[in-house]
């Protein structure tokens, strides 16, 4: 069974916000390992529409990713914004876009 071995909090309040873009990322879409398949994934979907032998479930899968996708440069714009205000309360969920799905 894998170990999951816990960061030290960073003393630099803009790597905390940071950290916790990667948790909620991590925490909706999965390790990176996920991550990159992933991509892999919507690579090929991709190289289908392009070719325009995509079949209907196949569209549906790759616009999902590209949900997730959309929801992740979210979590990444809110971080940022979050990283220039710095408020004391960056992990309260009214900063944050919700998961996909939610």
């Amino acid at each position: 069974m894998p170990v999951m071995r816990m960061k030290k909090e960073s003393a630099s309040p803009a790597q905390r916000i940071k950290d916790e873009a990667r948790r909620r990322i991590v925490a909706a879409v999965g390790p990176e390992w996920k991550q990159f398949n992933l991509m892999a994934r919507a690579v090929e979907l991709l190289m289908r529409e392009s070719r325009g032998v995509i079949t209907p479930p196949q569209a549906m899968e790759f616009q999902r990713i590209m949900d997730v996708w959309d929801w992740v440069k979210a979590v990444r714009a809110a971080s940022a914004a979050l990283e220039a205000s710095r408020p004391a309360d960056y992990r309260d969920n009214r900063h944050w876009p919700p998961p996909p799905g939610a």
